[in-house]
């Protein structure tokens, strides 16, 4: 563990939802430029950073969230 990076960090990006999500989108899904990408749950720790990856790749990012208050804070942060 690094010393210069937050211990935050590790409970998201460098850690078990990171993973999970880098692993599936991109070990998985094998996404490519200008596709859509569903995401499921996209308010949660996993979802969230799918969708981070698709639109890095320029893919097209369609979410779906469990409540409208959990869609509004995804389109707000």
């Amino acid at each position: 563990m690094r010393s210069d990076v937050p211990l935050s960090y590790y409970t998201g990006l460098l850690g078990m939802p990171g993973k999970t999500a880098y692993a599936c989108f991109h070990e998985v899904c094998y996404p490519k430029e200008g596709e859509y990408v569903f995401v499921s749950a996209a308010s949660g720790a996993v979802g969230q950073l799918v969708g981070e990856f698709a639109k890095f790749l320029c893919c097209y990012v369609v979410g779906s969230a469990g409540s409208k208050e959990k869609w509004c804070s995804c389109k707000e942060e």
